[in-house]
Formats: C-alpha cells, structure tokens, sequence
C-alpha cells in the first residue's frame, strides 16, 4: 500500500509504463469533470473508472482482493475511510478469488487499518493489500471516488 499527495505521483513513474500512464492521469484529473460510472482505457492496459458510493457503516463493508490490477483511487469529492489488511492475513473469505472478475471478496476483520481519505491524496492497493472502500466518517454521504486499475500479476 502506497499513500501519497497527488503532486508526489511522479516520484513513483519509475515503476513501469503502465504506472507512469496511470499516475499521470490521476494528476491530471479534474474534479469538475467528473462522469458517475464513466470508464475509460488508457494506454498501456490501463483502466479509469469513476464511481459515487454512498459510504456506510463499517459492518457492512467487505474485503475485495485482486490479483491482475492494482487499484490507485483518488477522491474527487466527499470522505471516507478505507480499510487495509495484507490478503494472506485475511480471517474469513466469503468468496474465494474469481479470475473473471480479479476478484476475492471477505469479511472486513476487527484488526484491519483504516485509513480516512480526502480530495488531494492518491492511495495504491497492490494485489496483496485486501482492501474495504466505503466506510463513512460519521453519518453516512455521497462520495466520489476515481479507481485507476494498473495491469500487473502476483504469479
């Protein structure tokens, strides 16, 4: 897992070209121009998805695990808290990895990190961070939050 301010992207071109499109395009997003459910491909297998979760309580939110992409999310408006834990760790895994989708779902633990999140900052899940979007600091809101999917393989 990576934290950063948007403007320290750069620092972080050298992983790959991949990465290089990926953070350039989350420098140079525009919050105004924010489309609900908008998805674009990039070049390099790159892909940009924009979402507006309505947060909730943290009971109801759960793990999901990849293992072809990396997930770089941005916030284009509104808070919240996203939850951590490295996958290997994970206590109950209520769906087990399904390569169609990347995707392994589990229970959200009582360990797991929560990090709160706001416009200005970029946040990277590779694929052995599990991660739990959308958890409300305080009453629950309308967020929008920026996912840029970065090709990539444990194996």
């Amino acid at each position: 897992m990576i934290i950063d301010r948007i403007e320290n992207a750069p620092h972080y071109f050298g992983l790959g070209p991949q990465w290089k499109t990926a953070l350039t395009a989350v420098m140079e997003y525009d919050p105004a121009k924010f489309e609900k459910g908008a998805k674009t491909e990039l070049e390099n297998g790159v892909r940009f998805l924009q979402f507006e979760p309505t947060t909730k309580d943290r009971s109801e939110v759960i793990f999901e695990a990849h293992r072809k992409y990396a997930d770089i999310m941005i916030f284009a408006a509104g808070e919240e808290k996203l939850a951590w834990k490295s996958t290997p760790d994970l206590k109950n895994i209520t769906e087990a990895y399904v390569e169609e989708r990347d995707c392994l779902l589990a229970d959200l633990d009582d360990d797991a990190l929560e990090v709160p999140m706001k416009p200005g900052y970029f946040i990277v899940f590779m694929p052995q961070d599990a991660h739990g979007p959308d958890i409300a600091i305080g009453e629950p809101a309308t967020a929008r939050r920026i996912v840029v999917k970065v090709p990539m393989s444990l194996d």
